[in-house]
């Protein structure tokens, strides 16, 4: 949204309040694209364990870093023998059909 309100010209609240209330400032049409940022965690029996909303949370409720656990949700690989990790585009994960 930040990105959005600097090319437009406007402050991020605004953009923010057409997102959420679908009304326009100024009689344009405004189409969002919300990206799912979730990881699902999973145990080494790959049963569903938590979804968090993006890397930094998983990455926190872990204790792993950011780019550590990108690494993984990339590979599809167990992680220490305890988590497996997902996100929406990872082509290993068995609770959202790609």
């Amino acid at each position: 949204m930040t990105s959005a309100a600097k090319f437009i010209g406007v402050d991020r609240k605004t953009i923010s309040r057409i997102f959420e209330t679908g009304v326009s400032y100024d009689n344009y049409v405004y189409e969002f694209e919300v990206k799912d940022t979730r990881v699902w965690i999973c145990d080494l029996n790959r049963k569903l364990i938590k979804i968090l909303g993006n890397v930094k949370k998983a990455s926190e409720w872990g204790n792993i870093p950011p780019t550590t656990l990108s690494r993984y949700i990339k590979s599809g690989k167990l992680y220490k023998n305890k988590y497996y990790f997902y996100d929406v585009n990872s082509a290993f994960n068995p609770y959202f059909n790609n």
